[in-house]
């Protein structure tokens, strides 16, 4: 596959892709190949910090903005490491 950065100020996101055996590994649009998928570049969290006192049985929530708009694929799985510290329920109250 030819490198992305060959390819300076395309929009990967919106405009181009890959798609494995076609053209030769250069980039296609997007517009001619819709099964193309559009990767996540970020996950922006409500809170930018969760150093906060909760006493026990409270609750507190985040939620995220995922970007591009358009990802093919906007799940997000939460979990925590430590259950003593913090119970992750993915939205079921």
């Amino acid at each position: 596959m030819r490198d992305k950065s060959s390819f300076i100020n395309w929009d990967f996101n919106a405009v181009w892709g890959y798609k494995a055996d076609v053209n030769s590994d250069y980039p296609v649009l997007r517009a001619f190949h819709s099964d193309i998928p559009v990767y996540i570049t970020e996950i922006q969290l409500s809170k930018i910090s969760i150093f906060i006192f909760i006493f026990i049985g409270d609750m507190d929530a985040l939620s995220t903005i995922i970007n591009p708009s358009n990802s093919t694929n906007q799940n997000v799985s939460w979990s925590s490491n430590n259950t003593n510290a913090a119970r992750v329920d993915n939205g079921n109250y």
